[in-house]
């Protein structure tokens, strides 16, 4: 897969290991909000937007 954005384009995911807070709603509320945010983004940008495993997922 090509690179289309760089890691600095995207917004980091909050620091909680994979079992630690996993049912926790705060931290539930936070990687969804996050999520959101990185789709958001990577819908804005021109190339990324376009990209076939982008469109895929969105589907």
């Amino acid at each position: 897969m090509a690179k289309i954005m760089s890691g600095e384009e995207l917004p980091s995911m909050p620091g909680t290991s994979f079992l630690q807070g996993r049912n926790d709603k705060n931290v539930l509320h936070e990687r969804e909000k996050i999520f959101v945010e990185m789709l958001n983004t990577i819908a804005l940008h021109p190339l990324a937007s376009q990209s076939a495993y982008f469109t895929a997922f969105l589907k």
